[in-house]
């Protein structure tokens, strides 16, 4: 699913006396839905509670890494954490955002464009 977007790039044109000109032009960015889709939790998923409670002991640190190879079930204990914090009588309340990079995300517009949406 695309959902459109737009971005003002600066132009910057010299005339025929070396003058700046600067014109701002909106450029079509598109934006991928699923990169900023929260993955839902899945029922076969093997819960780790432990886990889940080592990430919301780091709420109050400036940042929490998760790090393994593919297929350690990075993804899954991030799902699972965002849904036992939705659920009902959760005594954990606060919000989430998602986004998943790739090699092609190492273009400054395109990760604020992403990171904003």
């Amino acid at each position: 699913m695309l959902v459109s977007r737009y971005i003002i790039k600066q132009i910057i044109l010299l005339d025929s006396f070396d003058k700046k000109l600067q014109i701002k032009v909106p450029v079509p960015t598109p934006i991928l839905a699923t990169k900023i889709y929260i993955p839902p939790k899945r029922d076969e998923f093997v819960s780790r509670p432990h886990l889940v409670e080592r990430l919301y002991a780091g709420l109050h640190r400036k940042l929490t890494l998760i790090s393994a190879p593919a297929g350690f079930g990075k993804t899954s204990l991030l799902s699972e954490w965002i849904a036992s914090s939705r659920s009902a009588g959760s005594s954990h309340s606060f919000k989430f955002a998602w986004l998943s990079l790739d090699e092609h995300d190492n273009d400054l517009i395109r990760f604020w464009t992403y990171l904003i949406a």
